[in-house]
């Protein structure tokens, strides 16, 4: 399997890179030596070297649909796409959703896909998100790790593996957050649906069925919003809200000042305290106060060694002397549960 990322920002690319080949070495360790990743800091780069039917899997960055239509325009249709980075919406209440439809027939497919985009146009405006769509359930499974989607929507009725089975095979691998959806021509499955936690279910074709639909929605997308956790920040005067997923770590510099350093590489000079922030990052799993007034998003850090953790960006983190085994024991356990 030929496999490309890119992505203009470094961290971002050395971050998806490494989630992917650990993903692949935990789960998938008898494909490890047939799967082949390429990295790309342009787009130009990978543009001159795309061939259609090459890789199997491109993973983007924001601001790249252009490539994704490059790619789609030069007639490839097999190649699955997905779009790696979350919006960079600060203060607008968007986000960003990456959404999966699984269906061996092809016109139901297309038309869930059409419904869904149209749907959320006209009603999510503000909510960026990618559509993949998948005619089978191994197709799906090839590229699925948890948490990667936010909505899964299912046909029940598939080859090889059906909907319900597929359900059962992306929760078992630890995917508790993931919105599931059922598409089905009859309502034999409804009450296996609780057995995987579905949402919900929608007889086709979904047109005949758009009230059910858009309050199933409404409820599933109010949701998602709501587990995008933001914190506010006074800078310069003005209050400025920031994804805590965006934040890299959080230290005090040689001025005494508070610092929040984002993983695209900004930094926010804030007026909060330190004891202001530090209740709210260390209440959400990803964050450990790794030293004295330094708190870093696990998330980001690539390397555990003796007296520092390295993060995505080359920065050096010290850990501390005096709790080094509870901070490593920290790390290790969310690292293993990652």
């Amino acid at each position: 399997m030929n496999i490309a990322i890119v992505d203009e920002e470094k961290i971002e690319l050395e971050t998806a890179e490494a989630f992917l080949r650990f993903y692949i070495r935990k789960f998938f360790p008898e494909r490890e030596n047939g799967i082949h990743i390429e990295i790309f800091r342009r787009a130009e780069d990978f543009l001159q070297v795309f061939s259609a039917g090459w890789y199997h899997l491109v993973i983007l960055g924001a601001r790249m649909e252009s490539v994704a239509g490059f790619i789609r325009a030069r007639g490839d249709e097999e190649v699955k796409i997905l779009f790696l980075k979350m919006n960079d919406n600060f203060g607008g209440g968007g986000g960003f959703m990456n959404i999966a439809i699984v269906d061996d027939e092809k016109f139901e497919l297309e038309a869930a896909e059409n419904y869904l985009r149209n749907y959320l146009q006209e009603n999510w405006s503000g909510l960026a998100f990618d559509i993949q769509t998948f005619s089978s359930a191994t197709d799906f499974l090839q590229i699925f790790k948890p948490k990667i989607f936010q909505l899964i929507i299912l046909d029940i009725y598939m080859p090889a593996i059906n909907g319900m089975e597929l359900a059962q095979i992306i929760r078992a691998r630890g995917d508790d957050d993931a919105n599931i959806v059922f598409l089905t021509g009859n309502d034999d499955f409804v009450l296996n649906g609780y057995r995987v936690f579905a949402v919900g279910y929608f007889m086709k074709p979904i047109t005949d069925h758009a009230e059910d639909f858009a309050k199933t929605f409404e409820h599933i997308f109010r949701k998602i919003r709501e587990k995008t956790p933001e914190i506010i920040l006074s800078v310069a005067g003005e209050k400025i809200s920031v994804p805590l997923r965006n934040i890299l770590y959080v230290d005090i510099d040689y001025r005494h000042r508070l610092c929040v350093h984002l993983a695209d590489g900004k930094k926010f000079v804030t007026t909060n305290n330190y004891s202001e922030l530090q209740p709210v990052l260390l209440a959400d799993e990803r964050f450990l106060e790794c030293y004295h007034r330094i708190i870093v998003n696990m998330d980001y850090i690539k390397s555990m060694e003796p007296d520092d953790f390295i993060l995505m960006d080359s920065t050096s983190l010290p850990i501390s002397q005096r709790k080094k085994k509870e901070v490593k024991v920290k790390f290790m356990r969310y690292f293993a549960h990652k």
